[in-house]
This record gives C-alpha cells, structure tokens and sequence, in this order.
C-alpha cells in the first residue's frame, strides 16, 4: 500500500510537471530492440467522468467549503466535523507517557489526527468535561512503534467547540467570493470547467491506455541501457526535488517515513524508466514504419504547442533541454501516435459522480 502511495505520488506529480522527458532515441535504430505488433485500429476502453449536475453541486459545495468562516459555539455538544481545542494526557498502565499528553491542541473531529477512535470518542462531550477513552494504539505504529498495538487511556477535557459556517450559495455569495455575477452563471462556468478538466484527462488517459496497448502488442528483444539510466536518473532527481519541495525532507527521510527501503525505491524507478524507455521505442518504430518526417513547416507549427506541453516560453529556452534534432524526433513520435489513436477503435465508459465516491 505504501508503494502505491509512492508511485501514485511519483505518477501526479511528474505528469503535472511534465517531468517524463524524452531520451536519446534520436541516435538508436528502433527495430534493433522491438518488433511492432498490430498498431493500426487498435481496441481500447478509456474512462470518461461525465460532467452531471451532481458533480457540478459537489464542486460547488467544496467552494463554499474552503470560504466557510469558523465560529465558536455554545448550549450544545461536540458533533462531527466541529473543531475543538483539547487538553489530554495519555495514561499507559496509570502512568503518564512521552509524547501523550499537550494542552491546547486544535482537533477537527473526523479528520483522522489521532489514532482510531480517539476522534469518536469525544463526540457528545461538552464544553469543561473531561473523557476518559479507553483504546489501543494500531498494530502498526510508525508514530511510536514501540506503543504499537498497546491499550492506552486518554483523559481529554473539551476547553471549547467551534463550527464551520459554510455561506449559503446566493448571488451575493457569488459576487464577493468569484468573477461572476449569479448563482447561474457561477454553475455554468463551473460546470464548463469541469467539462474542459474531464476532457484533458480523458486525452491523457486514452495516451496512456493506447500506449500500454501497443507495448503489450510489441516484442522487445531488449532495452539499451542509455534509455534506461536517462530515464532512472529523471525519476531520481526530480522526486528528490519534488519531496523537498512538498515536504521539506530529502528523499531519504521520506523513504524512512514510508517505510520504504533505497532498494524499493529503486525498483519503482526501475518500473518507471523501463516503461518510458519501451513507449519511446515503440513510438520511435511507428513513425519509422509509416515514414514520417518533420518538414520546417511542421515544425513551426508544432513548436508553439511543443513548448507549452514543456513549460517553456521560449525556442532559446528549449534549447537547453533538447537540440533542434531530438525535437524533431520527439515530434516525429507525437504524429506516430496521433496517427494511432486516430485509427484506434475507441470505448468510452462512462464514469458518473458517484462513481467517483466509492
């Protein structure tokens, strides 16, 4: 579970960062390494979220959430979602423990902070009680392990309740808290919005469904090991600034955090570049097969886009990334796989907000 975490973590923020850079396939002879399979008219079934009102309302409502203000709140107890400042001290066998105890701490309950069934326990409670909450710290404790699985007492007295009063969807709402001026425009933008983000990421999801395709398809005799290290080495250093950057830790302690050795690390990595490495072959075999070339006009067309997919703004700027010949070779890659998809016989299954939940 771990490992997925990471890779999900390695996944989102490379894709965001548009870290997946090409190799050195510019100077390798594609057929040397993979024999295509069938590329034309392919069958591949893509996820698409269909933009429904439900969605729109969620949407919405997470927007009225992150303005709701938080007010302290009297005559009643704690529910689910307030936020209460506790003290508590943590009694193992009647003696108090390190690290158990603090005055003053700020809980929302149901965020899951503290260990299973702490946050619970205090719902009911009033304002100046004190609640005594018999649990067990997880089997698994990366907090503490030597407290792992022991029962624990928490004495906890509520010093206040505050809510989060979430403003109510009405034009006025609308005009101090977005650029629009009703509650309709509001949920037609929002709604274009989330048609415009559903349609990027079903782009990019039938890349990535049409690419495994045609690695599956194709038989790699094997990998040259330039294509390989290229790759590991842009995994590496880009999670190693991307943990920095996100968590203020190296790569080493997020690792430790995770529980992940440098060797599972490396794996992963491994995973990642191998896969890259093989969709650049593949890619590179297509646009041989079908003989495509980058005329000048091509690549002036191409560029602007090109760039943007980059993050560059400038033709100067690329140039410390890539010579002008790998951009001609990556957009010779670009058109194989266009020419793919649009020759690929798309499902599209049709993904609702709900679905989305559960």
């Amino acid at each position: 579970m771990k490992k997925k975490g990471l890779i999900l973590f390695m996944c989102s923020i490379l894709a965001l960062a548009g870290a997946c850079k090409s190799g050195t396939t510019s100077g390798l002879k594609a057929s040397d390494y993979v024999t295509l399979g069938k590329y034309k008219g392919i069958e591949v079934t893509v996820d698409r979220v269909e933009i429904t009102d439900e969605l729109v309302e969620m949407a919405i409502e997470d927007h009225r959430k992150s303005n709701a203000t938080v007010e302290e709140v009297t005559g009643r107890a704690v529910m689910k979602g307030d936020i209460v400042n506790i003290d508590f001290v943590g009694m193992m066998d009647g003696v108090a423990f390190d690290g158990g105890s603090a005055q003053g701490v700020d809980l929302e309950i149901g965020s899951g902070q503290f260990i299973p069934g702490f946050e619970d326990g205090l719902i009911g409670a009033n304002i100046g009680d004190t609640v005594s909450i018999n649990l067990n710290f997880p089997e698994v404790y990366q907090n503490n392990p030597d407290l792992a699985g022991k029962p624990v007492v928490f004495n906890v007295t509520i010093n206040s309740i505050a809510a989060a009063m979430v403003p109510e969807l009405t034009d006025e709402y609308v005009k101090e808290f977005t650029e629009y001026d009703s509650v309709q425009a509001f949920k037609d933008a929002t709604k274009q919005q989330l048609q415009e983000i559903s349609d990027e990421n079903y782009e990019a999801d039938l890349m990535n469904v049409v690419l495994n395709k045609l690695i599956e398809e194709a038989t790699f005799s094997s990998i040259p090991q330039s294509l390989l290290d290229f790759h590991a080495d842009t995994y590496r250093n880009f999670m190693e600034q991307q943990v920095m950057l996100t968590y203020g830790v190296t790569l080493d302690e997020y690792l430790e955090y995770l529980g992940m050795t440098r060797d599972d690390f490396e794996q992963v990595v491994s995973r990642f570049a191998e896969g890259q490495a093989k969709a650049e072959l593949v890619e590179k075999a297509i646009a041989d097969s079908e003989k495509i070339k980058i005329s000048e006009k091509d690549y002036k067309e191409m560029l602007p886009q090109y760039m943007s997919d980059r993050g560059v703004s400038t033709e100067e700027n690329l140039r410390k990334n890539e010579t002008k010949e790998q951009t001609k070779e990556n957009m010779r890659r670009i058109k194989a796989m266009d020419l793919v998809i649009d020759q690929a016989v798309v499902t599209e299954n049709k993904v609702n907000a709900a679905d989305l939940n559960n």
